[in-house]
C-alpha cells in the first residue's frame, strides 16, 4: 500500500468541493421526520472550532500569497471546508448522521498528511516537471457549477485533483484505476518511465541502426538496467522516462524529412549527449530532459502538420528561423522554453484548426460573417506568426502582454469561426425537439453570428451561444432518459408513470427550444426543463444503488479501491429508505406541480447524497 494510503483514505464522504469554491447547495440537509440525530461526540464542536479558525487565518495568509504559494493555500483552505461541511451536515441530518460525521473526521485528521504533502511541493524547483503536474491541476479546477446537480461531479473531479497532487508530492504511482486528469483534459503523462518504458525503449531501439551514437548509448543505457528496481528507484524510473523522451524527440525529427539537415543533425547530437550522460543523471535532471525533450517533440509535431498542409497560404518563415532557437535542450531557463514552445505550438496547431473547419452557411447575412471573421482570423494569424521573435525574448515563464494580445486574437476568431460552424448541428438539435421552432432559431443564431465581428455586441453574442451550448449539453441526452423511454427505470414507477413523465420531458424539451427561438428569453423554460432533469438524474442515481447484489452497484467497483470503506448493502439501504418519495415527484413532476416537485427533488438531492456521490466516483473509475 502506498504511504499515500492516509490521504486516499479521507476520500468517500466528501461531498461539494472544489479548490477554489465549495458548492454548499446540497450539503445543507433539510431535516425529516425521522429519529433523534446521533449525538456528536465531545470531539465534534471542538474540530470544528479549530477547523473554522484555521480557514480565517489561511483567508489571511492567501491575501498575502502569490503565485503557486496562493494555489497551495486554497487547497488548503477546500479541504477544511470539506471537512467542516460534513461535521455541519451530521448535525443536521437526522439519518446515518454517523456516516457523514465519520468522513468528516476523518478528513480532518488527515489533512496534516495533505498539507505536508503539498507543501513539499513548493520546495521544488519552479520549474520541476512534478511540481508543475500537480499544481497545474489545482490551478485549472472544474468551472464554477450552473446548475444543482453538476456538484456530485464537481466533487469527484476536485477531490481526485487535490489527491492526485498531494500522491504525486510524495513521488508516489497514482491510485490504481483512477483516471487522472489534466486541465485540457487529457491525461497527465508520467514524469517517470517504469517498466513499461523501458520495454517501449528496447522495442525502438530494435530496428535502429548499430552505427548511430544515439542508439548506441541507448542501448548501453537500456541494458544495464535491472526492470526489479524501477519500482523502488525513482532515479532509475526518472532516467528511463527521459530516455523515452529523448528517443521519440529523435524519432519525430526523424519522420520531417524536410527539416535543414543540419538542424536536425544538431538535435541529434543533442539526443545523444542527453543519451550519454543518463547513467550518472540525477533525477531532477532527468525530468527536466523529460519535459524539454517532450515540450520540443509536441512542437515539432504540430510545425510539421501545418508545413504538410497543402491548403497552408504563406511560408512559415518566422517559425522556421526562430527554430534553432526553440530546439535547445538543456542549460539556461526551462520554464521559459517550454512556455515559448507551448505558445508557438498554439499558434501552429490553431493554423491547423482553421484549415479543418467545415463553416457551411445559409444565408447571405452569415456568409458575409463567415468571409469578415476568416480574412480576420487570417490577418490575426499572420499577426501571431509575426510575433515568434519577440517571444523569444520573454522572460522566465511569462509572456509579454502586447505578444498575448496578438495570440488571444488569433485564438478568439478560431472561437468564432468554430461557433458559427456549429450553427447547423444546434439547428439540428432543435429541429428534433420542436420542428416548428427552426426558421426563427436559425434567425436568432444569425443575428448573434453577425455581432461577434462588433467588439461592442460581441460579448453578449458569446455568453449567449456559450449560454445555449451549455444547456444543449445539459438537456440533450438527460442521464436516465434512455431507461425511462424504455420503460425500465424501475425507480420512476410503473409503465403508466414512465410514459407520462417522458411525456412531460418531451413538452418541456420543446418548450425550451421553442423560447430560444423566440428569443424572447428561455430562463423560464431553462428552469423548468432544468428541474425535470435533476429528478431524471436522482432516479438514475437511486436505479444504480438500489439493488446491493448488482454488478453495477457503484460500491462494488469501488470495494476493489483501497480508499472505500462502505458495503453495497449499505447503499442499497440508504437508497431504498428514500425511494418512498420517488413515486411522489414523478407525479408532481407529470402534472405540472413545479413547487411540490422542487421540494420533493431537492430532499431525495439531500438524502441521498452520499450514494449519488458513490454513483459519480463509482463512474470515474471506470472512466465513463
Amino acid at each position: 500500500m502506498h504511504r499515500s494510503t492516509p490521504i486516499l483514505l479521507l476520500v468517500f464522504g466528501l461531498v461539494s468541493i472544489a479548490p477554489r469554491a465549495v458548492n454548499a447547495q446540497w450539503i445543507e440537509l433539510n431535516p425529516t421526520p425521522q429519529p433523534p440525530a446521533l449525538d456528536m461526540p465531545t470531539t465534534t464542536s471542538t474540530t470544528k472550532a479549530i477547523l473554522a479558525q484555521e480557514i480565517d487565518r489561511l483567508q489571511l495568509a492567501k491575501s498575502a500569497a502569490t503565485g503557486d504559494q496562493s494555489i497551495i493555500v486554497e487547497a488548503f483552505i477546500a479541504l477544511r471546508t470539506a471537512s467542516l461541511a460534513l461535521l455541519e451536515q451530521a448535525a443536521s441530518v437526522e439519518t446515518d448522521a454517523g456516516l457523514a460525521w465519520v468522513a468528516g473526521m476523518r478528513l480532518a485528521e488527515g489533512r496534516r498528511t495533505v498539507d505536508r504533502a503539498l507543501q513539499s511541493l513548493l520546495e521544488r524547483p519552479a520549474d520541476d516537471p512534478l511540481r508543475r503536474s500537480a499544481l497545474d491541476g489545482l490551478a485549472s479546477p472544474p468551472p464554477p457549477s450552473r446548475h444543482p446537480d453538476s456538484a456530485l461531479d464537481d466533487a469527484s473531479t476536485a477531490l481526485s485533483t487535490i489527491i492526485d497532487a498531494a500522491v504525486l508530492a510524495e513521488g508516489q504511482s497514482l491510485a490504481p484505476g483512477w483516471p487522472v486528469v489534466g486541465p485540457d483534459g487529457g491525461p497527465i503523462a508520467s514524469d517517470g518511465g517504469g517498466a513499461g518504458a523501458l520495454t517501449d525503449v528496447k522495442a525502438s531501439l530494435s530496428s535502429a541502426a548499430d552505427a548511430d551514437p544515439l542508439a548506441a548509448a541507448m542501448r548501453e543505457f537500456a541494458d544495464d538496467i535491472d526492470p526489479a528496481t524501477l519500482a523502488v528507484k525513482p532515479t532509475i524510473e526518472s532516467r528511463v522516462g527521459a530516455a523515452a523522451a529523448v528517443l521519440a524527440l529523435a524519432e519525430q525529427v526523424r519522420t520531417m524529412d524536410w527539416l535543414d539537415r543540419r538542424f536536425a543533425e544538431a538535435v541529434h547530437n543533442q539526443c545523444t549527449s542527453i543519451a550519454a550522460a543518463l547513467p550518472a543523471t540525477t533525477a531532477r535532471t532527468a525530468r527536466n530532459h523529460s519535459a524539454d525533450a517532450s515540450s520540443l517533440t509536441a512542437l515539432l509535431r504540430a510545425l510539421d502538420a501545418v508545413q504538410r498542409d497543402p491548403r497552408r497560404q504563406g511560408p512559415l518563415t518566422p517559425v522556421l528561423e526562430a527554430l534553432p532557437a526553440l530546439a535547445v535542450l538543456g542549460g539556461g531557463d526551462l520554464a521559459q522554453r517550454l512556455a515559448v514552445r507551448r505558445s508557438v505550438g498554439r499558434i501552429l496547431e490553431r493554423m491547423t484548426a482553421f484549415r479543418e473547419l467545415d463553416v457551411r452557411v445559409s444565408s447571405r447575412d452569415l456568409v458575409m460573417a463567415r468571409v469578415e471573421l476568416q480574412q480576420a482570423y487570417r490577418r490575426a494569424e499572420a499577426k501571431a506568426l509575426d510575433s515568434v521573435p519577440l517571444l523569444l525574448e520573454s522572460k522566465g515563464a511569462s509572456i509579454d502582454p502586447a505578444v498575448s494580445s496578438v495570440m488571444e486574437s488569433q485564438g478568439r476568431l478560431l472561437a468564432d469561426l468554430e461557433r458559427v460552424g456549429r450553427l447547423s448541428e444546434w439547428s439540428d438539435a432543435i429541429g428534433a425537439l420542436s420542428p416548428g421552432a427552426v426558421p426563427s432559431f436559425q434567425e436568432q443564431m444569425r443575428r448573434l453570428c453577425v455581432c461577434l465581428d462588433d467588439h461592442a455586441r460581441r460579448p453578449d453574442a458569446v455568453a449567449a451561444m456559450a449560454a445555449f451550448e451549455m444547456q444543449l449539453g445539459l438537456f440533450v441526452p438527460i442521464p436516465g432518459e434512455s431507461a425511462v423511454r424504455a420503460g425500465t427505470l424501475a425507480s420512476a414507477g410503473d409503465a403508466e408513470r414512465q410514459r407520462a413523465l417522458v411525456a412531460e420531458l418531451d413538452r418541456r424539451r420543446a418548450a425550451w427550444a421553442e423560447a430560444w427561438a423566440s428569443g424572447a428569453g428561455s430562463a423560464a423554460a431553462a428552469n423548468s426543463l432544468l428541474l425535470l432533469r435533476r429528478l431524471l438524474v436522482v432516479l438514475d442515481d437511486m436505479e444504480a444503488c438500489a439493488d446491493p447484489l448488482g454488478s453495477g452497484n457503484p460500491a462494488r467497483r469501488l470495494s476493489t479501491w483501497n480508499a472505500w470503506l462502505m458495503a453495497p448493502e449499505a447503499l442499497a439501504q440508504r437508497t431504498n429508505e428514500w425511494s418512498v418519495l420517488a413515486p411522489e415527484a414523478v407525479v408532481a413532476a407529470a402534472a405540472r406541480d413545479d413547487q411540490r416537485l422542487l421540494g420533493t427533488v431537492e430532499d431525495l438531492e439531500h438524502g441521498l447524497a452520499v450514494p449519488r456521490l458513490a454513483h459519480r466516483l463509482s463512474q470515474r473509475l471506470a472512466g465513463s
